[in-house]
Parts: structure tokens; C-alpha cells; sequence
């Protein structure tokens, strides 16, 4: 099937890394200040074929997209086979950026092993379309989704939900509790809503932030642009850091928090997605979640973390249920 390219087109971005590729392992122990570093965990750079499931969902389920870009550290991702033989007509569509492209300008925060570093040159892809949506590669689509799933005319589709103020009081006394310690500030305890709730005050919300789903992320441009344009500094010291901080802020949840503010956000709390942390699941549980997945119609979007951590039970339950969702992976690798 011929898909041809909207007149306002919707592109896909899928952040990417080999961890096991050894010129990037040794290039990673160069700058390693300390392995145990919050931010440093092996799993964080861990590939178990996830982009190779991402990849091809959206080409089965989201034939729109006019293109994937995949941002890596001169690395090239190994999908291209799999597109070529089960969507021949879509292959064209993936391309390959470096980070040398997209953190020109920021030369010294290169190399960067930093995900949030990296999401944060995004809007720096030349020739990226205004409207466009983050997939981390453990992100897969699960069934037909369509445009309007993503936006509504500019207006992001964001999945999610709100927390108040007693989000501040519990990182207020996290961050108390690292400063009466005496923790390193590479030390320090993060998590996705610390993150968030950093974007969120930097876009001028107080007392309420959005707390996103485990599911793509829509973003504009030229939000993240002007951004950066008008707060070159605070944007700089974002990039900087090489591996993880607790101070930071990410890139996707200040996107969302800008365009809330402005009045140009759709939010979803029945979001559709299903999420999976392989550490954090029972064997029962995970085959609800993926019964969930295969037969509920509202649910479009399933995330794996860290399937490289996986018991083999579960390992197996979840590959194969993939393999049986999005055919032609294993045979595509073996080809």
C-alpha cells in the first residue's frame, strides 16, 4: 500500500543506543565519573531488539508518519532489513541522525550517554516536520492508530494525569533529605515526576503538574525552539551533564507544560496505554497486562522497561507476544 506524504505532515522520532557496541562501551568508560552514579546503570543502554518491535509497529499501525528518524551516536539501528522486506514501500522513511548533528552548538556536551541530554536536540533535527512524536524505543504501537491520536489540528494529545502540591512537598523533602546527607549531586535520588515537576515550573505552572504516561509523546518545533532561543543558557546546562542528574528537567514534559499553558493541549487520563517494568511484575500480572493489550480496542500503545532485565519466563511471554503481534522480526534478523 502506497502511503503518500500529508500536506502537513507528522514525523516519528525514535532515540536509540547500542550499549554493547564496543567502541561505545569504551568511549562510555572514558567519561564514567562512577558506575554506580544514578545515571550510569548498564540497563540504561541495554538493546534487546526493542527498536526492531518499535520500528515496525508504527509502520504497520501508523502508516502516516512521513518519517522515522532515529538519533544516534554513530550507530546505525537494525531495522533497516526488517523494513525493507515486510514494507517495502515505506523504507524510505527511515533515516538515521547523528548527534553530531543535533547537538551543533553544543559541542562540549558531546559525547552525551544522557537520554534526557539528548531528547533536549530533538527540535534540532534538520528537516524535521513541526509536528512530530517521541517514541522511545521500548514504546510500541498495538493496534491502527491514527493522526488524530497524536494531534488535533496543532493541539498535542497529551496521555496522563494531574498531581498537586503534595508532588512539591515529597521532592522538596527528597531534595532536604540529599542535602542533610551530604549526597553528591551525581548521586542524587531522580525520578520521572522530579523531572516533570522541574518542566513544569519552568514553564511558569505552579502548584499542578502533568504527570505523563508510559506512551509517545507528541511535541511541536517551534515550542521546544522558542524555548531554547529565549532560555540559551538554562538550555545549555541541560545538555551538559553526560549521564543523568536529579536537577534536570525533560524536554518532553516542558514541551507539555509550555503548550498547556498556553491553551494549546488536549489531555487524555483514559490514555490507552499499557505499561510493563519487567522488574516490577509478576509473571500473572504481565499476562493480564499483555491479554490486556492483545484485546482491549482502546488500548493502542504498550511500553516494555528494561526487557534486558527480564526473568526468562518473562522474557520469553513478552517476545513472543511481540513476535506474534508484529511478525517477520525474527525472521528478518536471520535473513
Amino acid at each position: 500500500m502506497n502511503v503518500p506524504d500529508l500536506p502537513d505532515p507528522i514525523d516519528a522520532v525514535i532515540t536509540w543506543v547500542d550499549g554493547a557496541d564496543p567502541a561505545l562501551a569504551e568511549k562510555r568508560r572514558q567519561y564514567l565519573p562512577d558506575p554506580t552514579a544514578p545515571g550510569a546503570a548498564a540497563t540504561r543502554f541495554a538493546s534487546s531488539d526493542e527498536v526492531i518491535w518499535c520500528t515496525l509497529s508504527i509502520l504497520r499501525f501508523a502508516p502516516f508518519f512521513r518519517k522515522i528518524w532515529f538519533v544516534t551516536d554513530n550507530q546505525t539501528p537494525p531495522v533497516f532489513d526488517a523494513a525493507r522486506r515486510h514494507f517495502p514501500d515505506q523504507a524510505h522513511k527511515l533515516h538515521v541522525v547523528d548527534h553530531r548533528t543535533t547537538f551543533r552548538g553544543y559541542d562540549d556536551a558531546l559525547p552525551s550517554f544522557n537520554s534526557t541530554s539528548i531528547i533536549a536536540t530533538l527540535h534540532r533535527i534538520p528537516g524535521l516536520a513541526e509536528r512530530f512524536v517521541f517514541f522511545n524505543d521500548d514504546f510500541f504501537l498495538v493496534r491502527p492508530a491514527t493522526p488524530e491520536d497524536f494531534f488535533q489540528g496543532t493541539r498535542p494529545v497529551l496521555r496522563g494525569g494531574w498531581m498537586g502540591r503534595e508532588l512539591d512537598l515529597v521532592e522538596a523533602a527528597r531534595r532536604g533529605l540529599d542535602r542533610l546527607r551530604r549526597v553528591p549531586e551525581d548521586k542524587r535520588t531522580f525520578s520521572s515526576k522530579r523531572w516533570m515537576l522541574n518542566a513544569a515550573r519552568l514553564a511558569g505552572m505552579r502548584g499542578r503538574t502533568f504527570i505523563s504516561t508510559h506512551a509517545p509523546y507528541p511535541m511541536r518545533r517551534s515550542t521546544l525552539a522558542a524555548f531554547e532561543r529565549q532560555h540559551p543558557e538554562l538550555w545549555h546546562e541541560n545538555l551538559r551533564h553526560r549521564f543523568r542528574r536529579a536537577e534536570q528537567f525533560v524536554p518532553e514534559a516542558l514541551a507539555n507544560h509550555l503548550e498547556l499553558k498556553a491553551g494549546n493541549a488536549i489531555t487524555l487520563d483514559r490514555h490507552g496505554a499499557v505499561y510493563i517494568h519487567t522488574a516490577r511484575i509478576t509473571p500473572a500480572k504481565c499476562a493480564e497486562k499483555l491479554h490486556r493489550a492483545g484485546t482491549d480496542p482502546a488500548v493502542k500503545f504498550l511500553c516494555v522497561q528494561n526487557l534486558d532485565q527480564a526473568e526468562p519466563q518473562l522474557y520469553t511471554m513478552i517476545t513472543e507476544w511481540l513476535d506474534t503481534r508484529l511478525p517477520g522480526r525474527l525472521d528478518s534478523k536471520e535473513a
